[in-house]
Formats: structure tokens, sequence, C-alpha cells
């Protein structure tokens, strides 16, 4: 992945909650125009889940700190979609089904940096999904990054693959000084 392109920045305009927000009339008034994309306050960044004709934006998770009516904001351009994809393999005769870890991040791909670049740091939103296929994701569970990538820290719904510490826990850097040392 390349840098990321402002598209818009402004001030807030009105505040409702520390995850929706009013934007600028400068903002273009279409249902949906900004959704997916990456919002920045300060130096948090989140992914907008829903935008109103009214420039209502909905950003998950919420920010830590209510954003206020002087909050400047910046807009890039839509999350980037990565795929990470284990050997199949079995078990003791037990065929398990081969899952994939689809994310959606901001940040920049980079095989040698924690979380290889698409979950280093904490400060911006990533969303992941675990499934057989793409369209098998029905639930994307989006959070703060934790700094690393290990599915089974994500959130996962209860009895949704990855809510488990189990052989379908894809896991890479769970400490610092260790950088790609996971499975997959």
């Amino acid at each position: 992945g390349g840098s990321r392109t402002l598209l818009s920045s402004g001030t807030v305009s009105a505040v409702s909650s520390s995850s929706v927000f009013t934007l600028p009339a400068s903002e273009p008034s279409l249902a949906n125009h900004w959704l997916g994309y990456s919002i920045t306050i300060g130096t948090k960044s989140r992914i907008i889940t829903a935008y109103t004709a009214g420039r209502v934006v909905t950003v998950t998770p919420a920010f830590a700190s209510t954003p206020t009516t002087s909050s400047a904001y910046s807009i890039y351009g839509p999350m980037k979609e990565f795929r990470i994809q284990s050997e199949e393999y079995t078990t003791e005769g037990d065929d398990l089904p081969t899952y994939v870890l689809y994310l959606r991040s901001a940040q920049q791909y980079a095989d040698t940096s924690r979380g290889q670049g698409i979950a280093t740091g904490t400060d911006h939103a990533i969303a992941a999904c675990l499934a057989t296929s793409y369209a098998g994701c029905t639930e994307w569970v989006t959070l703060e990054s934790i700094g690393y990538i290990d599915s089974f820290s994500f959130g996962f719904s209860a009895g949704q693959a990855g809510a488990l510490n189990d052989c379908n826990r894809f896991l890479t850097d769970p400490s610092a000084s260790i950088k790609c040392a996971g499975h997959f």
C-alpha cells in the first residue's frame, strides 16, 4: 500500500457523542459518501461506518475523547483491504476449514514492522473478518488497533470463527521485540 491521500478536512460542526458528530456544510450531502473512509481527529483515526445526507458521521470504534465543535478533522480515502491466509492443514485426521483473515486498515503494509504495518501502533482503527471466503464475511469487527495481529483479541462474537483461542487463530508479533513471528 502507498501513502494515504487527504481528501477533505475541516472543523466538526456539531457533536452528539464520541462516535456521532456532524461535519460542516462544505462536505457532500450524499448519503454514504464517506462510508468506509478513515477520519482523523487529533492523532486518532477511525473508520466511518455511516454517513448521512445531513453530513452526520458515525465512526467505529468511538473516540476515547469526545470531539468538540472546534475539533479539526481530516478524511483519508477508503480503507485498504488485506488478506492473510494460512496453508491448509489437518490435525490428527480432523479436517478443519481453511480460514482467511481479512483486514481493513488505512495503514501501509510493511512486512518488517510489528503488525505488518496494517495493525502497527494503536492510534487508528482496523476492521477484521475471519471466514472461509470474502463472501462469508457476514460480521466485520471494528476496533482500535492493538498494535499487532491477533484474531483472538479482535473481539469476534461468540460462536464466530476467531472468537476462541484455537487452531483458527491468526497471530503475529505478540511482543514488541518479535517481528513477524507467529502462525498463519
